[in-house]
């Protein structure tokens, strides 16, 4: 996945979570988010760090297949 698209979903992840908390905190009665506020940011940080990291994983994957197939591929003369 390109960078600029992992941006953009990151973009809208904070904005998600931004009126999640928003409407959280709303209905304590502006007091604050709770313990249900800090499970809501720990899975922002995790969507977000989830949304950053796709893809490496088939890019080595790539990189390994491409090692594998160089070898098998040797001049036999």
């Amino acid at each position: 996945m390109q960078t600029f698209v992992k941006v953009i979903l990151i973009f809208f992840v904070f904005m998600i979570g931004g009126l999640i908390l928003a409407a959280l905190k709303d209905s304590n009665g502006g007091r604050g988010h709770g313990p249900m506020g800090i499970i809501i940011a720990l899975s922002l940080f995790a969507a977000i760090r989830a949304i950053w990291n796709y893809g490496k994983e088939e890019d080595k994957g790539k990189k390994e297949n491409e090692s594998a197939v160089e070898k098998t591929n040797l001049d036999k003369n």
